[in-house]
């Protein structure tokens, strides 16, 4: 199959998105709940260990209860093809791109940072294999966050563990429910969200 050319690509997310690119006043952050706001143009690093809990209450936030950025899309990069619209009812125009791997979700997230269409992409590894996350080079990841520079595009990235060298901000969710919790509904669990920053010289790496 021969590649579509960026222009076609462009043409098709103007035309499935045109809010995006009314003339508005441009937020400058996006606030969450549970978190600090995430400034335009830049990477930042949610860390989502298996132990906590949270990662599907922010995406629900993102997609249902963000009043105030309703009409503008989100891209969701979701690798493994976890992500399960049932569970969901979107408010927001919402492109969801599937992928087999991190290789093929890095790309993505390159094009639509690159293209600057969308104003924020989150690319959900939260559930992704450590082992292939370490194999993305970090050169990957600095090259995002310069298409981000340029673009405006905030990218969101969820992982397990700090990974991310070229995140302007790191957080960790520390959010563990209990069984008490999980009955009360996600507008009440907003208010629970918690997250702490990490330094941003945190990282694993491996070797060999």
């Amino acid at each position: 199959m021969s590649a579509v050319p960026i222009s076609e690509l462009r043409r098709q997310l103007r035309e499935r998105f045109p809010a995006a690119h009314e003339d508005r006043p441009a937020a400058e952050s996006y606030q969450l709940r549970g978190m600090p706001p995430l400034p335009k143009g830049t990477i930042t690093e949610l860390v989502t260990p298996p132990s906590v809990s949270g990662s599907s209450l922010l995406l629900s936030q993102l997609l249902e209860d963000e009043p105030e950025n309703r009409e503008l899309p989100l891209a969701l990069i979701d690798p493994g093809d976890h992500f399960d619209p049932a569970s969901y009812r979107p408010r927001r125009p919402l492109l969801w791109l599937r992928s087999a791997n991190p290789k093929k979700s890095l790309q993505a997230a390159d094009l639509l940072v690159r293209d600057g269409n969308i104003p924020l992409v989150l690319l959900d590894c939260s559930l992704t294999p450590l082992r292939e996350l370490r194999q993305i080079p970090s050169s990957s990841w600095y090259r995002l966050r310069t298409l981000a520079e340029s673009s405006g595009t905030s990218l969101l990235a969820l992982t397990p563990a700090p990974l991310i060298a070229a995140a302007a901000a790191r957080y960790e969710l520390e959010n563990s429910f209990s069984l008490h919790d999980l009955s009360q509904l996600r507008n009440q669990l907003f208010t629970k969200l918690q997250s702490h920053p990490l330094k941003t010289q945190t990282i694993l790496t491996s070797h060999g």
